[in-house]
């Protein structure tokens, strides 16, 4: 393999203006801009922040040079409370269901809720076009629908008024986010 996946998608995220920092289970840089890939170090995460219209999240990033995989998490900023993640688990099923990129995951033994987006790129190269269409699709829609989240994580019980709203916003013509069909 000549440069490693992750080699690139750090290179890639630093020509879109974002700085991404290295985890600790990531390789070692060898100067001060790109990591390196140790023989027995196959899985390597980044950390960045996003700052959205809504909100600030933090991406994580994950590189499996193994199987040439790029795992994109947007973590969201709020833990959901015991009380509330039942509500939030029915709430990210109905918004999950007919998403066309990526989905939410919800962890309902700690609250954290995550949106994920990921590509095999085995056998093709890794370009500026791929990571924005993997990264910014993911970014808009944790931001898309933070403030339904945030309702509903506050109390609102109105599940699917909260969903049709975020949905519906006026400035996402000709994205598309939900089959339509689908939903």
């Amino acid at each position: 393999m000549s440069e490693s996946l992750t080699r690139q998608l750090y290179q890639l995220l630093l020509e879109e203006g974002l700085h991404p920092e290295r985890l600790s289970n990531s390789p070692q840089h060898e100067d001060a801009s790109l990591p390196t890939q140790p023989e027995n170090d196959h899985i390597h995460s980044l950390r960045l922040p996003v700052q959205g219209k809504n909100a600030e999240w933090t991406c994580l990033i994950r590189v499996f040079e193994k199987t040439e995989r790029v795992l994109v998490y947007s973590i969201f900023p709020t833990q959901v409370a015991d009380a509330q993640r039942p509500q939030l688990a029915l709430m990210l099923t109905q918004i999950n269901y007919g998403l066309i990129l990526g989905n939410f995951e919800f962890d309902l033994s700690d609250g954290e809720i995550r949106y994920k987006t990921s590509i095999d790129v085995e056998g093709m190269t890794l370009n500026s076009t791929i990571l924005r269409n993997l990264l910014y699709g993911n970014f808009f829609s944790v931001d898309l629908y933070y403030h339904a989240l945030m309702q509903a994580i506050n109390g609102s019980d109105d599940l699917q008024r909260l969903i049709h709203q975020a949905e519906q916003p006026d400035e996402i013509a000709g994205f598309d986010l939900v089959d339509e069909i689908v939903h």
